[in-house]
């Protein structure tokens, strides 16, 4: 994340997409939720640390863009996770 930072410090006009994911075990609303609320620490992360919050956009995309196996733990934990895109 910190090369993030320095990233977005120096380059003015980007901007970023946070996105939250999680994976698929309960219930679907709920998993969207709290991938928002990944996607959202994340960006209280960024503000925190100097970058603009009109420079980022935060989404959910719950259990949608699994990248690993919901039927093992491994698959689980890492559809369990944030992306942030520059753009």
């Amino acid at each position: 994340m910190t090369d993030i930072i320095k990233y977005l410090k120096n380059v003015k006009n980007t901007s970023v997409l946070v996105a939250g994911h999680s994976d698929n075990v309960g219930n679907r609303d709920l998993n969207i939720a709290l991938a928002q609320k990944r996607a959202d620490f994340s960006k209280n992360y960024l503000i925190k640390n100097g970058i603009e919050a009109s420079r980022i956009v935060t989404e959910s995309k719950g259990p949608d863009e699994p990248i690993g196996d919901n039927m093992t733990s491994e698959g689980k934990a890492s559809n369990r996770r944030t992306v942030i895109t520059i753009k």
